[in-house]
């Protein structure tokens, strides 16, 4: 099996070291390659020649790692998992175009609910990974994990046996590689049970500068986030989803269990970087749009985001003039 990799932030970096880790161990036994598709020449050479930093709990590890830019080194794959943000998700599959056939499986691991739609126009299998896994990148080749979650995958089409198959067994190889793993025949629920604890901390971590366990120690935080979640329940059982247990509840518990970990868009604000803001509580909006339910809080957060980006992106446009 041919797997490649796209994208080496922080959960691309670290699914690579990971699993590299697992097939080094197998050897010449393994009947698996895998490969990390960068778009910048000039980091993928230096990836390659360095390796990535895995720094863990109990050990800080550099991990040998195949990266390029040019997807004619590779061919093409089996399985194609793109670990960029929705904003840059065509331009990513675009520029893997060269490794898709109809029967390579392309996997999404973005957040929100925004990217299937993009996955599906796709030459090959759309599928998805929805992963609670923690990582964060601490600089190029450099990725630190925050924390163990369950990553779920799910087809995107009608089941198609072989593809099932496929997809089960890049979900045995997370395993192997010391992930938790499974199968999911109904992705489109574990999504929205995603986007309720995003919805709940991204944007009022990124707005407040706060880490998620920081986000419980003000009742000025909790009552927002608590209105944010409950509005994107309205949404979601407006358009029939299943709604299990208390998601309020569950924002709060990951909170805790999470309690030193920086969200991805507080990553992304301290950065300088886009945000997901649109794949999440942009989302949340459109559709509270469209089906008539009100969203005025997750509608604040997004402009409140929006605005923290205009700010850091004139001021590097600023800087660029200078």
């Amino acid at each position: 099996m041919k797997l490649v990799i796209a994208g080496p932030g922080a959960l691309g970096s670290l699914l690579a070291a990971r699993i590299t880790l697992f097939l080094q161990t197998q050897g010449s036994q393994s009947q698996t390659r895998l490969w990390l598709l960068d778009y910048r020449p000039d980091r993928a050479e230096r990836i390659s020649q360095a390796g990535i930093r895995l720094q863990e709990k109990e050990r800080s590890i550099s991990v040998p790692v195949k990266a390029t830019a040019l997807p004619a080194d590779i061919s093409t794959c089996d399985i194609l998992i793109c670990c960029t943000k929705t904003a840059t998700l065509r331009a990513c599959l675009d520029h893997a175009s060269p490794l898709i056939t109809r029967e390579t499986l392309v996997i999404g691991l973005q957040n929100g609910i925004l990217h299937p739609d993009i996955l599906r126009q796709s030459r090959g299998i759309p599928a998805v990974g929805i992963t609670s896994e923690g990582a964060t990148l601490e600089g190029e080749g450099r990725v630190r994990h925050g924390g163990s979650g369950l990553t779920r995958f799910g087809l995107l089409v009608p089941v198609v046996p072989e593809a099932t198959e496929r997809l089960r067994s890049l979900a045995r190889l997370f395993e192997e590689a010391g992930f938790q793993a499974r199968y999911t025949d109904n992705p489109e629920k574990h999504h929205w049970h995603k986007l309720f604890i995003n919805v709940g901390i991204n944007a009022l971590s990124a707005i407040y500068n706060r880490t998620n366990g920081q986000l419980l120690t003000s009742c000025s935080l909790r009552e927002p986030m608590k209105k944010a979640v409950a509005e994107a329940v309205a949404v979601a059982r407006a358009l029939g989803i299943t709604v299990n247990g208390d998601p309020i509840r569950t924002v709060f518990q990951v909170c805790r269990q999470t309690r030193h970990n920086v969200s991805s868009m507080l990553q992304d604000v301290r950065n300088k970087k886009t945000t997901e803001i649109d794949a999440i509580n942009g989302a949340v909006v459109a559709l509270g749009k469209k089906l008539g339910i009100p969203t005025p809080v997750n509608e604040n957060l997004v402009q409140r985001v929006r605005r923290l980006e205009a700010m850091y992106h004139e001021q590097d446009s600023h800087t660029e003039e200078k």
